[in-house]
């Protein structure tokens, strides 16, 4: 079977997902946003790859518990597959905004096909069942790309198109992560599905804002690698709502933006963060407001993302804007919300499960 075929059954499959998502009245926006996503796949002949892992990840964790995507949030097909939680297209979850689609192309574009944080005994059974698609040649490990460090294991998945050129295999990464095995064990314990808990809860929101018990805090809610860091954030700027938190989190995962003048412009409420800039979509917005046009705003949110130079380029006159001058790397807005859920996850088992809570914290978070 040849590339159009699965083309052809990846539309197929997103289709009559969208169809039990919002019926017989599709938006417009989604279609054309699953329109130039599915160019991209086309080009990239990725359609092989998505179905096979689609399949794969169905048949090895139905309930989607233990799997928990890394890249490729900001792409609407992924979320259409399965292979993501969060809508890109939700504006409700993101205060008014979506996830741009440029960043959902690049994502595609990128030079592994799709990443996940998973429990360490669901790696090997998923690239087992990619393995039994038959649009997939074969799957071999590629031993050069596991490190100790973080358990990451990639797999080159080479499927019937690209049989005869070996470059051209995709790539997907695993990376181990004993917070999903936590948040997993959490829900045994407990018989509560993580994948329905009330994350947007204000409730939730006064929890991890020290409104609740003192005591909570830094005993294994937030799970980052420098909760001290994390948590003067988010004491700093108060978030009042989810969307909010999850700004709160660009800041910490963008940490050069994070210095005393910075936390001085909130604290003295000449920032706020609402229209601050955290993620690499507030940029893309800013610089589309500013510039009126998509593909201008997208090269100059990157070049600032990356720290390059705007002065000698048609952006020069934002070189000087503190706020841009000092973003160095801003993680994408779906990654946000991803730890903001991981977040408010945690703060919900600590509030109504605490006995459980600090047993499963002590059997797999503690030092």
């Amino acid at each position: 079977m040849n590339d159009l075929y699965y083309d052809e059954l990846l539309l197929d499959i997103c289709r009559k997902r969208m169809k039990e998502i919002y019926g017989n009245d599709i938006p417009e926006e989604a279609k054309t946003r699953l329109d130039e996503e599915l160019e991209t796949v086309r080009v990239k002949k990725l359609a092989p790859l998505l179905i096979a892992f689609s399949n794969a990840v169905k048949k090895t964790d139905p309930n989607k518990r233990t799997l928990s995507s890394l890249y490729g949030w900001s792409s609407y097909i992924t979320y259409l597959l399965g292979l993501n939680i969060f809508d890109p297209l939700d504006r409700d979850l993101m205060n008014g905004h979506i996830c741009n689609v440029e960043y959902a192309k690049s994502e595609l574009s990128g030079w592994y096909a799709i990443a996940f944080y998973t429990a360490l005994d669901m790696i090997g059974k998923i690239a087992a069942n990619i393995e039994t698609e038959e649009c997939v040649e074969k799957v071999c490990r590629s031993y050069m790309g596991v490190s100790a460090e973080n358990d990451q294991v990639i797999y080159d998945v080479i499927t019937n198109g690209c049989i005869a050129e070996y470059d051209d295999s995709f790539e997907i990464i695993f990376k181990r992560d004993k917070r999903i095995e936590f948040i997993d064990f959490l829900a045994k314990l407990t018989g509560t599905d993580p994948l329905l808990l009330p994350y947007c809860d204000k409730s939730v929101i006064d929890f991890i804002l020290d409104s609740a018990d003192n005591s909570h805090i830094k005993r294994g809610i937030y799970l980052f690698e420098d909760e001290e860091a994390l948590g003067d954030i988010i004491k700093t700027v108060k978030p009042t709502d989810f969307y909010q938190l999850s700004k709160a989190v660009g800041l910490y995962r963008s940490f050069e933006t994070w210095c005393e003048d910075v936390k001085n412009e909130f604290s003295e409420k000449t920032a706020d963060l609402d229209n601050a800039i955290t993620t690499r979509n507030d940029a893309f917005d800013y610089f589309k407001a500013e510039l009126g046009d998509s593909e201008k705003a997208y090269l100059a949110s990157t070049k600032a993302r990356r720290g390059q130079s705007l002065v000698d380029t048609e952006f020069e006159k934002y070189a000087d804007n503190k706020e841009i001058r000092r973003i160095k790397y801003l993680p994408p807005r779906p990654r946000t919300l991803y730890d903001a859920r991981f977040i408010c996850t945690l703060a919900y088992y600590k509030m109504n499960y605490p006995e459980e809570f600090d047993f499963a914290y002590s059997k797999y978070m503690a030092k």
